[in-house]
């Protein structure tokens, strides 16, 4: 729960908004839920675009700064 609270805290226009969570029956973890992209999750989005260069990219810096966060 206490990723839940810290991404309701986070506003900022490089990530995506947070709306809720949703907990499912037989599943230990909450699912977070942001916004929809048009381009999907970032595993879809390299997959569409194999230029797409995840060691360069600032998406990987953003990921990485929420983890830390999250930690």
């Amino acid at each position: 729960m206490r990723e839940i609270r810290l991404c309701s805290d986070i506003h900022h226009h490089n990530c995506l908004r947070f709306l809720g969570y949703v907990q499912r029956k037989g599943q230990a973890l909450p699912g977070l839920v942001s916004v929809w992209m048009d381009n999907g999750s970032l595993s879809k989005y390299m997959q569409l675009h194999p230029e797409f260069d995840p060691c360069t990219s600032e998406i990987v810096r953003i990921t990485l700064m929420m983890f830390l966060l999250n930690s």
